[in-house]
């Protein structure tokens, strides 16, 4: 992408940027990522699926549907925290801070520190406008449940994609594992996000 925590370089100078990362002349960044199972819980088990099946991401797990029909129910809740949502919508995203500047900003999500210890679930599209984005501490763990969809599917970072059925539960907690970011000296976050969003910026002078 060309936003976010993960770039930090411009387009002009990365060969500059990497080669002052390469001699320590860089600030280095931490970031987690989620991990996420699903589970076939429907009575109607068919062969060719593959219940239990695992997948990673660094910026978001989002359940969605691909007909776009808008018939999406998913009950959304925190083990040993209660439930959240009962949620009408074409989906919902789970991000993590690195995400908080992809996908779930333009489902009108919050912008999160990467140094946030937190996720955020952002609906996709909700029928209701009550339903808003909730972030919650990392060490939550988020139990998705599809009660009624077509042509359902869970995407993680948009690489590894898993079919979902009526009644499938997806848990999502935080990954074990943690990635590292390069960034040039005086990389500035704010800074990147005025540049990229445009926050500074004057409409043109008629």
């Amino acid at each position: 992408g060309a936003l976010g925590a993960v770039t930090g370089a411009l387009v002009a100078g990365p060969r500059h940027a990497l080669g002052g990362a390469l001699i320590g002349a860089g600030v280095g960044a931490a970031a987690g990522g989620l991990t996420g199972a699903a589970i076939d819980n429907s009575e109607k088990k068919m062969a060719v699926r593959q219940a239990n099946q695992r997948a990673m991401a660094l910026q978001d797990v989002v359940a969605l549907t691909a007909s776009g029909l808008s018939d999406e129910v998913i009950i959304s809740q925190i083990r040993n925290g209660g439930g959240v949502y009962n949620l009408r919508a074409d989906g919902l995203i789970v991000a993590t801070p690195t995400g908080s500047t992809a996908y779930a900003l333009s489902a009108n999500g919050p912008i999160m520190h990467p140094n946030l210890a937190a996720i955020v679930l952002v609906p996709v599209a909700p029928h209701a406008l009550s339903n808003r984005p909730i972030a919650l501490s990392d060490d939550c763990e988020v139990e998705m449940t599809l009660t009624r969809g077509r042509d359902a599917g869970a995407h993680f970072d948009g690489q590894a994609h898993i079919t979902l059925q009526e009644r499938d539960c997806i848990t999502i907690r935080r990954s074990q594992h943690t990635i590292r970011f390069l960034h040039p000296r005086g990389y500035d976050y704010f800074r990147m996000l005025r540049e990229k969003l445009h926050w500074s910026s004057l409409p043109p002078a008629q």
